[in-house]
């Protein structure tokens, strides 16, 4: 009878003691939570932010390369590829005259 009450009460301040760090260390869980929450968390919104702003650059840029630097460049293009075909234009007239010539 004596070691029945002696383990019911070891159980009993077993489940205390088991209890007491069980609160405790679901009260630095929460406390942590807490601090993350205040410190962290503004931080990882203003990356997010600082990431979306960084990809509307990103297609503000190529908006404005395609529409404004790209004509400029195709017409660049267009007047070599003219001033090319107009030089072979006069090399073949000038061997259609020599050829007529000869």
């Amino acid at each position: 009878m004596q070691a029945w009450i002696r383990q019911v009460t070891y159980s009993i301040r077993f489940r205390r003691w088991l209890k007491t760090r069980i609160d405790a260390a679901n009260m630095i869980k929460r406390n942590w939570k807490e601090y993350r929450r205040i410190t962290m968390l503004p931080k990882v919104i203003a990356n997010y932010k600082h990431g979306k702003s960084t990809i509307i650059q990103r297609f503000m840029r190529g908006w404005i390369v395609c529409h404004k630097r790209m004509p400029v460049v195709r017409k660049n293009k267009i007047n070599i590829n003219l001033d090319y075909f107009e030089g072979m234009r006069t090399k073949v007239v000038a061997n259609a005259i020599w050829v007529i010539a000869k």
